[in-house]
């Protein structure tokens, strides 16, 4: 898509004065928007997108499309909005457009159909209705995070843990400086690489299961086509024969009884790797255990890819017709995977006598796969109720024993609700990273929470995810409070970060210039390992049109009134309370009091800062249950429902003016015990 928009668009991260998450803008001329005409109305419906409510809300209107244009990539936006801008340099008729959004990319691409819809500009490449959903949804897959990451995305979230996006390759970031994590899909940075490799190693991971009792395939390496026939005969018929290293059922060929079966199945795994392991074939369903910090979270039953017939329709139609649903995209984009139709399919269809073009009768199951992976079209069960307790205990045995803090167990057995021993059941690959899809939304039966589980794991405390956060906002961005906040704050917690006027540090080591994008600078000194805090200085249009970044702030600051053309101040003061944590407060002075309505979601997280008598300040208390910071010659006091519950003497006391330093102080020492 060729029209260039950028120049006007603008991504905000983290709160600001628009709304409590990132959104984009974009800035134009409000002439430019038409009513749709016939051709775009029949688009909208078509894509069950709004239609305008009237001539006067047009720039609304574009707003609330680009928004819901991105449902086709399976996000929803809950927030859009429409203002006049009144800036001198703002032409009469110009409008400010913002709506929410997840990837920057989908966001763009949205708002060019929006555009287009609107009639400001006049072609798309896709000028119709599916082809607009069909670019937006495959653009979601491309660029978004895959089921599996946005679980965890969504469960840090709603543990108010911070967490944002490091890379293209959906790498995660949870928490901030010396407390985060990583994650990337099931793998996080307290999976040890050396666990990883051994699970890699089919080999390797069976000997030292067999080590601690957990029941396995009898097996070996290979070495050539004829040593595996070899080996085949010392095992018994039937066998099995997979790649020593590999993944995702690539290569493995199951339920082996002629010679021929074995020469060729050996020819298949070699393809894919060249070391080579022959095992026994066991008899059963195909379970995979999922085992998260030492626990079984979820179990499935997986099944491989088939199709049903209908008795007019050939094998490849069917296949067709099932990978139209939507749950199956490619590369793990979606719950499912889409049904190969492959040299390895071919050769399952042809064990069963059939081809592409074979008719099954109605109601006949075809397998497609022999296999039983996601990602070769299979589906999966939830029986995670029905889990053995000792079947259990295995699990997690065989994730300890190859020291993963998050794997997938497979195991075959006839029946999961009995002891292996009973069943003469066998675990027969350990997965590191293992694909979470089949837990989230299984084919069948319940989905069960496993990014939380992730999260759990990684922050038994959510609150340990964070470290101090304190903004000072001010009109030039530049506050004289700062360099006293920034030493106070290494003296209460150590290494502190500073992001100003002339760049980012840590302590006194300069990180980076300081960008256009204020939010974005919060989220990259945040990446430091050895932060313990971070002082971050913004002016008010900063706070409008850049962001806070996070919404986790221990003290915002507000050094002077607000400023701006085009939010009133008392709406930019409320908007901080979305900056905060569950325990941070917004720090008044006591001239900006009048500037807010005595609403309770602002006052109860706001603490007020004044030099009045107390007779004067008793007025205050009613609207600040959280508390008074009084200062009258040299004591600094705090009142909470008028009881002082603290008093302290200050040094070099300011004469004129509210001492703000020495009340942010004394609250970073609080926020330090």
């Amino acid at each position: 898509m060729n029209i260039k928009i950028t120049q006007n668009m603008k991504f905000i991260k983290g709160p600001s004065a628009w709304f409590k998450h990132q959104v984009c803008t974009f800035i134009l001329d409000a002439e430019q928007i038409k009513q749709p005409d016939d051709s775009r109305v029949a688009l909208l419906k078509e894509l069950a997108l709004p239609l305008p409510a009237n001539s006067t809300s047009l720039g609304l209107w574009l707003a609330q499309l680009a928004n819901a244009l991105q449902k086709f990539a399976s996000y929803q936006g809950d927030y859009f909005s429409c203002r006049v801008l009144t800036s001198k340099k703002a032409s009469e008729n110009s409008l400010i457009i913002a709506f929410a959004y997840l990837e920057e990319e989908v966001a763009c691409d949205s708002l060019l159909c929006a555009l287009y819809l609107a009639q400001v500009c006049t072609h798309l490449p896709c000028d119709n209705s599916a082809g607009i959903a069909n670019h937006i949804r495959k653009l979601g897959h491309k660029v978004g995070l895959g089921p599996s990451t946005y679980a965890i995305w969504e469960a840090a979230l709603e543990q108010q843990i911070p967490v944002w996006k490091l890379s293209d390759c959906s790498l995660l970031q949870l928490g901030l400086g010396k407390q985060q994590q990583r994650v990337w899909t099931a793998e996080t940075g307290q999976t040890p690489l050396l666990a990883e490799n051994i699970a890699q190693d089919k080999d390797w991971t069976r000997q030292l299961l067999e080590t601690v009792g957990v029941p396995v395939p009898q097996g070996r390496v290979v070495v050539s086509r004829e040593d595996a026939w070899v080996a085949a005969q010392e095992i018994g018929l039937p066998v099995v024969v997979k790649p020593q290293f590999g993944s995702q059922g690539n290569g493995v060929s199951i339920n082996l009884h002629s010679e021929q079966q074995v020469l060729d199945a050996f020819d298949n795994a070699n393809a894919f790797n060249c070391s080579v392991v022959t095992e026994s074939f066991k008899e059963g369903a195909d379970y995979r255990i999922l085992v998260i910090g030492g626990k079984m979270i979820a179990a499935s039953l997986r099944e491989p890819a088939q199709v049903v017939g209908d008795g007019v329709s050939t094998i490849a139609q069917l296949v067709a017709a099932v990978n139209c649903d939507p749950r199956r995209a490619e590369s793990h984009a979606g719950v499912l995977s889409p049904i190969p139709l492959d040299s390895i399919s071919l050769a399952v269809l042809v064990s069963q006598e059939l081809t592409p073009d074979s008719i099954p009768h109605q109601g006949a199951k075809v397998l497609i796969r022999k296999n039983a992976n996601l990602s070769t079209g299979g589906t999966a069960k939830d029986v995670t109720d029905l889990v053995h307790p000792q079947v259990a205990t295995l699990a997690i045995s065989a994730a300890r024993q190859l020291g993963l803090d998050i794997s997938g167990v497979d195991i075959i057995t006839s029946d999961i609700s009995k002891p292996l021993s009973e069943t003469n059941g066998a675990v027969v690959e350990v997965n590191a990273g293992p694909g979470l899809r089949m837990h989230l939304e299984p084919s069948e039966g319940q989905g069960r929470p496993v990014g939380k589980a992730i999260v759990s794991m990684l922050f038994p405390k959510p609150a340990k995810a964070l470290i101090p956060l304190i903004a000072i906002i001010s009109n030039k961005g530049s506050s004289s409070i700062t360099e006293s906040v920034f030493r106070k704050a290494q003296q209460c917690f150590g290494a502190t970060g500073l992001i100003g006027l002339d760049g980012l540090f840590v302590d006194t080591m300069k990180i980076a210039k300081r960008s256009v994008c204020s939010g974005a600078d919060v989220l990259r000194l945040c990446q430091h390992p050895d932060l313990n805090a971070l002082v971050v200085e913004f002016s008010w249009d900063e706070f409008s049109f850049h962001g806070l970044g996070l919404s986790c702030y221990s003290l915002i600051v507000c050094a002077d009134a607000p400023e701006s053309e085009l939010f009133p101040q008392s709406e930019l003061l409320q908007q901080f309370r979305h900056g905060l944590s569950s325990s941070g407060k917004i720090l008044l002075p006591e001239n900006l009091v009048a500037l807010v309505p005595a609403q309770p979601s602002f006052w109860a997280k706001a603490l007020l800062c004044c030099n009045s008598p107390w007779n004067e300040c008793l007025k205050y208390l009613a609207l600040n249950p959280s508390g008074i910071f009084q200062i009258h010659e040299d004591k600094l006091s705090f009142y909470r429902n008028e009881i002082k519950e603290s008093e302290r003497t200050l040094t070099n006391i300011q004469t004129n003016g509210l001492n703000l330093d020495a009340v942010v102080g004394h609250l970073l020492e609080q926020i330090g015990e």
